[in-house]
């Protein structure tokens, strides 16, 4: 069972990265921007001012909000005991360390700005700020700036759950589920993801659901999972959108609807979950709830195999040997091919297989076609299976 636990915004778990450093002037302009793009093209933008009065930096998201922290304000603000701003502090520090790894060749100021940030918010969570002790918590669950130490990590989780920090209730139920800093329960962790779901964490609603649907310290109830992944997938967590889906795909614990499950598919890749893209563009190849459409598929296919889906690059590599939606280019579907079925996609293998087969592009080769079509066996694929069966007669 995959166990999600709410993860710290140190570094934005992005595709690519961009910097550019400019001329300090009259301290109005930046000194330095970095730009982060994801796998759909959202951009969000950091910049960093340095006058003679503070560091100031500026966060941009996607949307075109704008939050600024100035350091000196705000590490005013928590010497004079106010909670809230060493929590801001220590977010701050994060966002500056941020922007020195993404240039690495600062480790030192990046290594400072982080224990800055882990002083800023042990000062909080002192002062029972719940937001604080719980990025303390990932910081030791992590290791960042102090050594990892998972029992310590499951302290401070649990003080922010009694705060009433749903998510550090979710992560607390993580640790009791996979017995990491505390004895393992996996009852008491259900509760902790209830409690987390119902105030509000929604991958708290995400992992009680996964119980249900093992069966993990729970009657496996996979019409409550439906119910719980809706919830999460409500909250924008973009796995339990997909999960979902496959659920309405298949008609498990929910009426079959592949339009519905189509939809959550196409919802979980907007928000940078390459498999499901993959199964959207699958969807477009195939005709499947959809009208037919390679070049859509194409696009989705090039995008998840880009963010690193074995999957996405096996089903792109069969669309350039077909040349569907695409030109044909054997050379480009072998080497996705073998770049998927080097990385474990089954499919791959026994498209590659194919390709040996059948010397499309290669020299004819009966014999590694069918070691791809045995690899693509035993990675689950009955097409393999079946070619591999064909190749011994």
């Amino acid at each position: 069972m995959m166990i999600c636990s709410v993860i710290a915004s140190l570094v934005l778990t992005l595709a690519t990265a961009s910097c550019d450093s400019l001329e300090e002037d009259d301290g109005r302009s930046p000194i330095k921007t970095l730009r982060f793009g994801d796998m759909m093209g959202a951009e969000t933008t950091y910049e960093l001012f340095d006058n003679q009065e503070s560091k100031t930096i500026r966060v941009t998201d996607p949307t075109g909000h704008m939050t600024t922290y100035v350091l000196d304000d705000l590490a005013n603000s928590c010497d004079s005991g106010d909670v809230d701003g060493c929590y801001n502090l220590g977010i701050a520090y994060q966002r500056l360390a941020a922007m020195h790894e993404a240039t690495r060749d600062e480790e030192d100021a990046m290594r400072q700005a982080l224990a800055a940030a882990g002083t800023a918010f042990q000062h909080g969570c002192e002062g029972d700020q719940a937001e604080a002790c719980h990025e303390l918590g990932l910081s030791y669950a992590a290791g960042r700036h102090v050594k990892q130490d998972w029992v310590r990590a499951a302290e401070l989780y649990a003080k922010a759950c009694q705060i009433g920090h749903a998510n550090s209730c979710n992560d607390l139920g993580s640790r009791y589920f996979s017995g990491t800093g505390v004895a393992k329960n996996v009852q008491q962790a259900n509760a902790l993801y209830e409690q987390a779901c119902d105030d509000g964490s929604s991958t708290g609603c995400l992992n009680l659901g996964l119980s249900y649907k093992d069966g993990a310290g729970v009657p496996r109830d996979l019409a409550k999972t439906a119910a719980l992944l809706q919830r999460a997938c409500d909250g924008n967590v973009a796995i339990g959108c997909g999960y979902l889906g496959d659920q309405y795909s298949a008609g498990i614990g929910v009426p079959q609807n592949s339009s519905t499950a189509l939809a959550l598919y196409e919802k979980s890749c907007i928000s940078g979950r390459p498999e499901d893209c993959t199964k959207l563009g699958i969807s477009f190849a195939r005709g499947l709830g959809v009208e037919r459409d390679y070049v859509r598929s194409a696009s989705l296919l090039e995008m998840s195999c880009r963010a690193g889906d074995p999957n996405g690059c096996a089903s792109l590599g069969s669309l350039y040997r077909t040349g569907s939606g695409v030109e044909q280019d054997t050379q480009e579907a072998l080497a996705l091919l073998g770049r998927a079925c080097e990385a474990g996609a089954a499919t791959g293998c026994n498209d590659l297989g194919v390709m040996f087969d059948e010397g499309l592009g290669v020299e004819r080769d009966a014999a590694l076609a069918a070691e791809l079509f045995a690899k693509a066996c035993d990675g689950g694929s009955r097409i393999g299976c079946n070619n591999l069966s064909k190749s011994r007669n």
